[in-house]
């Protein structure tokens, strides 16, 4: 009545079964006969069985596609987009939230939507652009979308702390790092990957007689901060931290492969080095220190950033002609 046609077979098993079990009884065909129906009986009977049980059992996998269905509706939506699970853990996204955010799919599944956009968040800005933060509940999954404002807030102070781009710089903002940090080293410990952890800082040294100028400190912090986005995988994370500090996850990269790229930051452009020249009087200090997380041991996000903070050492100081910095003035610089 289900139209179960796989169950012919088990039927056929079964009446083949019997047939070679009775007639040999009464033709003088070999006893072994019997046996070998019997055996094809018993099997027969026991496959219907559990055809006919299968049959009047709820079949789950007709809601499968279902489900399967809403958890991928944010790759049908024309807005960046992403779809949780109940407990918040990401499902997927979708090619517009992954160019926006600037990381791959793989990168994000599986971890909790609440460390990118925290459920009292309705709003977020990304890459120089506000966007509203909408929120849907479904039956077996929550979607998450974002919509481009028209125009921006103009009380942008209570807004400002949620920017996930340092926008001078193209680099992560701090508050990003203290969300993707932590993440990406409970990721390292969890699955037992490399991850690497470079932190730089960009430090300032005036003679005796010159005043700090904040506004040209926090030009050449940009200028930078842009030059270490420049020279960074796609794969890798950059942060903007402030008061000078840059920080680089590189995951699933040796203790070697970092230093190659600390290297390649610790060494100012000639650009930001004219700048020096014609300021005359100040001097750039480089600090770097690295940190590798084998993901065989149990470290936090607070660990390693103290770690990294105390093992700083000076890499290069590149002092413009003219500037009479004394060693009592350099020891002062030193974080």
């Amino acid at each position: 009545m289900r139209k179960i046609t796989l169950g012919l077979f088990p039927l056929q098993l079964l009446a083949q079964g019997i047939a070679l079990l009775v007639l040999p009884l009464g033709m003088g065909a070999p006893y072994g006969l019997s046996w070998i129906g019997l055996a094809m009986s018993f099997a027969g009977t026991i496959s219907l069985l559990q055809k006919v049980a299968s049959a009047l059992s709820p079949r789950n996998k007709d809601n499968t596609p279902a489900v399967e269905e809403k958890r991928d509706i944010s790759k049908r939506i024309p807005l960046p987009s992403l779809d949780t699970d109940l407990d918040g853990n990401i499902l997927s996204i979708n090619d517009d939230m992954a160019r926006l955010l600037d990381v791959s799919e793989e990168f994000l599944l599986g971890q909790s939507a609440k460390n990118i956009f925290p459920e009292d968040m309705d709003r977020v800005d990304i890459g120089g652009k506000g966007w509203q933060v909408l929120r849907k509940n479904l039956d077996e999954s929550k979607l998450i979308c974002l919509v481009e404002e028209i125009e921006s807030p103009k009380s942008s102070k209570d807004t400002k702390n949620n920017d996930m781009i340092h926008d001078p710089t193209g680099l992560y903002s701090h508050t990003y790092a203290d969300i993707m940090a932590p993440s990406e080293i409970k990721r390292s410990v969890r699955y037992r990957r490399w991850l690497s952890i470079v932190m730089i800082r960009l430090s300032f040294r005036y003679d005796g007689e010159e005043s700090a100028d904040k506004v040209w400190e926090e030009q050449i912090l940009n200028e930078y901060g842009a030059f270490v986005k420049r020279h960074t995988r796609e794969c890798d994370l950059g942060f903007f931290i402030g008061g000078g500090y840059f920080l680089i996850l590189l995951p699933e990269t040796p203790n070697a492969g970092a230093k190659i790229a600390a290297s390649k930051l610790k060494k100012l452009p000639d650009d930001i080095r004219d700048k020096f020249e014609e300021k005359d009087s100040v001097s750039a200090v480089i600090f770097t220190s690295l940190y590798h997380c084998s993901g065989n041991e149990k470290v936090d996000y607070h660990t390693v950033m103290k770690k990294l903070e105390e093992n700083l050492t000076e890499e290069e100081e590149f002092s413009p002609v003219g500037n009479t910095n004394t060693a009592n003035q350099k020891a002062e610089g030193h974080p």
